[in-house]
């Protein structure tokens, strides 16, 4: 389900012309959870697709941020480096969040 907005989401990046502004990518995969709940197959193999996806259309390697297994911890840093990064680079800027 989330992959297809994903996939709905770059369609719409990619068809219309946007203003130039730094593109900024956070995709999370998580797969190893606790064996309450198993180990799930693709997160890690579908943020690196959507990674490739993402590079595609314009989002360059150094503004895309992979985090994968994390924890609580892990996932709270990433969103506030993500938001951080967004916000610096001002209104025109783009965030991509999977």
């Amino acid at each position: 389900m989330f992959a297809r907005f994903a996939i709905i989401g770059l369609a719409l990046l990619m068809s219309k012309p946007v203003s130039a502004g730094e593109r900024f990518a956070l995709l999370i995969g998580n797969q190893a959870y606790a064996r309450e709940v198993g180990q799930l197959a693709n997160p890690i193999n579908d943020v690196h697709l959507l990674a490739e996806a993402l590079n595609r259309a314009g989002f360059k390697a150094p503004n895309i941020e992979i985090v994968t297994d994390a924890d609580r911890k892990g996932i709270l840093a990433a969103t506030d480096r993500y938001a951080d990064r967004l916000a610096l680079a001002g209104d025109k800027a783009i965030g991509f969040f999977y």
